[in-house]
């Protein structure tokens, strides 16, 4: 190689640290909706279209069908059962609905709704990144920093259900938590990666088991200023919820 050469191989290595280290400075912001596997997680769901009553009248039809196969039904209840299926099965085929066609492809809708819960998106596993959300506490690690799970709601794994595997990030600090609350929304950057984990944390009201399919490293931790979803609250509301948080010593 000649001296023009060995300049220009030292330039593109050059150049690609450089890319590299601005890469590092900048790194991507995502949202929960970006975790999942986005292909995975389309497809057509015929249950989630029809809307909570005609879903309730399906399963009318599923178990009335049930207590009609059997031997122990006396003739009046079976008179009265066989009203309230014909009652069922007419509303769903006014409403279009084939009640053969979507039993049938129940246990398929089942397991792609089980792998939509499961699959990561590829495309951000092994990125730089940053995360806004509330982090629930899990203990210490070894060297004594910080771990925990980082959700999009307030209540999650809390008076509501922990969110599917793919939607819940177990984070791993490098320093302590600032002072913070499960109230207060955090910014994290760090290297996400695909990482199955599953603990049995306490939450609020009792232990919650936290199925993850995430790890983050965390680099920096900020506390994210509050938006003014309270903007609009009248005086003595505001004042009312500036008590609480006090109280709270938030």
């Amino acid at each position: 190689m000649g001296q023009r050469g060995a300049i220009f191989q030292s330039f593109l290595v050059v150049a690609v640290l450089v890319t590299a280290g601005q890469a590092l400075s900048e790194p991507q912001e995502i949202v929960f909706s970006d975790l999942p596997d986005p292909v995975v997680s389309s497809f057509q769901d015929p249950f989630r279209e029809m809307g909570f009553e005609l879903l309730g009248e399906l399963r009318t039809v599923v178990r009335l069908e049930a207590q009609l196969g059997g031997d122990d039904v006396s003739a009046d209840a079976r008179t009265r059962l066989e009203s309230r299926l014909q009652e069922a099965r007419s509303s769903l085929d006014a409403n279009g609905h084939d009640i053969d066609a979507l039993l049938a492809q129940r246990w398929t809708i089942a397991e792609k709704r089980k792998q939509a819960m499961m699959a990561t998106n590829s495309e951000i596993s092994d990125s730089w990144i940053t995360i806004s959300g509330y982090f629930i506490p899990a203990g210490l690690d070894d060297s004594g920093f910080p771990i925990g799970y980082l959700v999009s709601e307030i209540g999650l794994c809390g008076h509501k259900p922990p969110p599917p595997p793919n939607q819940l990030v177990r984070v791993q600090l490098n320093s302590p938590l600032p002072h913070t609350s499960l109230y207060q929304p955090l910014e994290i950057t760090g290297v996400l990666r695909t990482e199955d984990s599953m603990e049995t944390v306490f939450v609020l009201d009792g232990d919650v088991p936290m199925v993850s399919r995430w790890k983050l490293q965390a680099q920096t931790v900020d506390l994210k200023v509050e938006d003014d979803r309270y903007s609009d609250l009248t005086p003595w509301a505001q004042s009312l919820r500036e008590g609480l948080k006090n109280k709270r010593g938030n």
